[in-house]
Formats: C-alpha cells, sequence, structure tokens
C-alpha cells in the first residue's frame, strides 16, 4: 500500500534519500552499506514508484563507513567516521590512496571518487540536491575534505 501516495509529495519541501546502511558494521557479512548502483536506484525508486518531481528530491550521502576489521575503533554498530578511516588506515597506507577508495580492509565506505560520482549524478538528472550525514565525520585536512568534493560538484555552472 502506498501510505505516502504520489499527491503527498507536493506538500513536501524536499524528500530526503537516506541512501546508505544497506550493510551495517553488527551484520556477519561484511559489506559495502552505500554504492552508486544503490543511490541511482534510490534516487530513481522516487520518481518511479511515487511520480516524485525530480527538484525534489535530494540524495543522502555518508561520511561514514562500517568496519569489520578487529583493530578499527568504532561504535556499538560498527560505525567508524570518515576522518577516522583516514587516521585509522593512514598510519600505514598513503592517506590520498584511502581517501579516493572506497573499501579498506574489511572497511567499507565512500571515498571521494564516489562521492564526486553521486553528485555528478544528482545534477546530470536535475535531482534536488544532496545531504550530508554528517559534517563533523568528515576528514580533518582541508584537502580530503568529502565536503570540498560535493561543493566542487554542485557549485559548477
Amino acid at each position: 500500500r502506498d501510505v505516502l501516495g504520489s499527491r503527498g509529495l507536493g506538500d513536501v519541501y524536499k524528500r530526503q534519500i537516506m541512501s546508505y546502511d544497506r550493510v551495517m558494521g553488527n551484520s556477519s557479512t561484511p559489506g559495502q552499506h552505500a554504492s552508486y548502483n544503490d543511490f541511482v536506484n534510490d534516487m530513481n525508486y522516487w520518481i518511479t514508484k511515487f511520480q516524485a518531481p525530480k527538484s525534489k528530491i535530494v540524495g543522502g550521502l555518508p561520511f561514514y563507513g562500517y568496519s569489520w576489521d578487529n583493530d578499527v575503533n568504532k561504535d556499538e554498530v560498527g560505525a567508524i567516521r570518515f576522518n577516522g578511516i583516514l587516521t585509522h588506515f593512514g598510519k600505514t597506507y598513503d592517506v590520498k590512496e584511502i581517501a579516493d577508495a572506497d573499501q579498506f580492509g574489511k572497511t567499507y565506505y565512500n571515498g571521494r571518487p564516489t562521492i564526486r560520482k553521486k553528485c555528478q549524478y544528482v545534477m546530470d538528472n536535475d535531482f534536488g540536491g544532496v545531504m550530508i550525514w554528517q559534517l563533523f565525520q568528515d576528514a580533518y585536512q582541508e584537502e580530503l575534505k568529502l565536503i570540498k568534493v560535493v561543493g566542487e560538484v554542485i557549485m559548477q555552472e
């Protein structure tokens, strides 16, 4: 049953699509929680299932990941902030390489290229924009910040 109804979006300013947490860190099977393909499918679901105007659909971007690595400092559901991922794996690997990946070991997240690709999809397809969960989880290093990538894509002419 369609609880929201296609007319329900007319009264909503924006619908924020939380396109993440497909697989959480407390799951027994490691995996990507926020893939690009899932993002595209989630965005298109709202325009086909609910006939929502693209301008009212906002795609959610996670600034965190999930880890099944035993030596990673994570919260009770296995989540780790993007800045924590960079700090942990940056002790052993090049931090730029980590920022540009979506997985290190059994830790899954969205790196800069995936965030860029999701933002570009939103712009190329005339969606309403993106929202972030949560800004304080972003990189500490200015040149590695995910929000910088978001700005570069969203603000382009």
